[in-house]
């Protein structure tokens, strides 16, 4: 599989600021991007996380709220395409799927990404993986809409 830097990936893309003051403010502390496309995406309100659109052909990056993805980014786009990639700028690593939404919680949950873990790493997760999605977003107010990383499943997990 190809994998592309992010210097050509950035070839052809622009970044915006937002205009919002609160949104700039948090922009000085975030360290993870949370990479989607328009069919694989996790949405989400999460305090140090940016969210960044992928475009079809994997070679136009736009960071929605100014986000300067770093050069040293490694990602497989096919793998990005497929599942949730989250970026994490702080140790240049990229994580996919399940592994992007342990990520993701265990920044601010715990317990609830000691969960995800102990579930995920059983040996038939894809039986476990829909009990941790349904704990996670009963338990997560930050949690807008949680996809399934598996490409069998559907949207799951909406906020009450």
């Amino acid at each position: 599989m190809k994998h592309f830097r992010a210097s050509e990936i950035s070839k052809a893309s622009s970044y915006q600021l937002d205009t919002n003051a609160e949104v700039q403010a948090d922009t000085k502390r975030m360290e993870k991007v949370l990479l989607f496309d328009g069919e694989c995406s996790l949405c989400f309100l999460a305090q140090g996380f940016v969210k960044a659109s992928i475009s079809d052909n994997a070679t136009d990056f736009r960071a929605y709220q100014g986000v300067q993805i770093s050069e040293g980014i490694v990602f497989d786009p096919e793998m990005a395409k497929r599942y949730v990639a989250l970026f994490d700028a702080s140790t240049l690593a990229t994580f996919y799927g399940v592994d992007a939404v342990v990520q993701l919680l265990f920044s601010s949950d715990r317990h609830i990404a000691r969960l995800c873990a102990a579930l995920l790493s059983h040996p038939k997760p894809y039986k476990l993986a829909s009990y941790a999605y349904d704990y996670i977003s009963k338990h997560r107010r930050s949690i807008s809409l949680l996809m399934s990383p598996f490409r069998s499943a559907s949207f799951i997990g909406r906020r009450s």
